[in-house]
């Protein structure tokens, strides 16, 4: 079994603070073979390749998904 964990939100929780979010979110993804884990990395990087990282002269190379920095289509994707 591997577990994958993520959060997302501000641990800082000083409400006076303009940009402090409301809200702190943790994710698990639970993967029971690693086969599971192989097609999700995979799925994962053709997003990556396909929506964020084309083939553009001067452009960054994005190896992380960023909700912030993300679109909804590439979301709902």
């Amino acid at each position: 079994m591997i577990i994958f964990l993520d959060e997302s939100g501000d641990l800082g929780f000083d409400f006076r603070k303009r940009k402090t979010t409301k809200k702190f979110v943790i994710t698990l993804l639970v993967c029971n073979s690693d086969a599971a884990r192989k097609e999700f990395t995979k799925a994962v990087m053709r997003t990556l390749k396909n929506k964020l990282n084309q083939k553009k002269k001067n452009s960054r190379q994005i190896t992380e998904l960023k909700g912030i920095n993300t679109t909804l289509e590439i979301k709902r994707k």
